[in-house]
């Protein structure tokens, strides 16, 4: 595995000419540090999650630089581990706190109600573990790992996948997305899986529990694929869309429109 420290580094000097920014970032503290302040025990959390706590304490200002660390994306900050700590107990909607497939989350970035954390007990060699937390509370996959976030947004910066353009981070979106897909190959696999599993029933006559839960999971992937855009599975849905139009149930308009929407912002 390529040394950690040296793509963390990349990171920072991918905002370099951002004043100020690098040094905003505390240093670096203890692998047992971290357990302590989180109460977890080091088998519930990925390896590097504790590399990047080691190489630096996050970034001081916990809401990052108002320009561009809320990105639906990616992440160009992560938090102090005090405010992890903190933030951990997701207090302000403690009655449903977000989760993914049922697992709890942990959250590492944050500004305002939006979010980035990582999939607690997670198989981390197998399993993809990063999510993103809309303000609905949604955790949406988006990368592999921390290595493979961090790897991704250098990689971006390096090829002109991101780019600042007036202070503001500016995207590419078919080099972003041929970028993020070659790094992140078990969020693909993930995602594609659960829409396979759902695109067929989409506008059908399903009973209204077992039908909700269908739209639930179909839309989790195609959130998760908004930013991969792979040919196959927009094709996919264009083909759904022909044999949604064929259909008069308001249930199946309702699905064409939505999915056309989606095919227009993403093909």
């Amino acid at each position: 595995m390529e040394n950690f420290s040296d793509l963390a580094n990349d990171f920072l000097q991918s905002f370099s000419c951002i004043q100020g920014y690098a040094g905003k970032f505390s240093p670096g503290i203890s692998r047992l540090d971290v357990e302590n302040f989180l109460g977890l025990s080091e088998d519930l959390l990925p390896e590097d999650f504790f590399l990047l706590y080691e190489w630096r304490n996050g970034y001081i200002d916990f809401r990052g630089d108002s320009n561009f660390n809320l990105e639906s994306f990616a992440p160009f900050h992560f938090n102090t581990i005090e405010v992890v700590s903190m933030e951990k107990g997701w207090d302000w909607c403690k009655d449903n706190p977000p989760t993914y497939d049922g697992s709890e989350i942990l959250p590492f970035v944050s500004g305002d109600s939006l979010f980035w954390g990582i999939i607690i007990g997670s198989d981390y060699g197998s399993d993809p573990h990063i999510v993103y937390v809309d303000e609905t509370g949604e955790a949406i996959l988006r990368y592999d790992s921390i290595t493979t976030m961090l790897k991704t947004i250098v990689q971006c910066f390096q090829l002109g996948a991101l780019y600042f353009d007036d202070g503001f981070i500016e995207k590419n979106n078919k080099l972003f997305a041929e970028i993020l897909t070659k790094n992140n190959p078990k969020t693909l696999l993930k995602a594609v899986s659960k829409f396979e599993d759902n695109i067929d029933f989409y506008g059908s006559n399903l009973d209204n529990e077992t039908y909700k839960n269908n739209i639930s999971n179909l839309w989790n992937s195609l959130n998760i694929l908004e930013y991969m855009r792979p040919p196959e599975i927009i094709e996919r849905c264009k083909s759904r869309l022909i044999e949604l139009q064929a259909l008069s149930s308001q249930r199946a308009i309702n699905a064409c429109e939505s999915l056309k929407e989606w095919i227009d912002k993403n093909d």
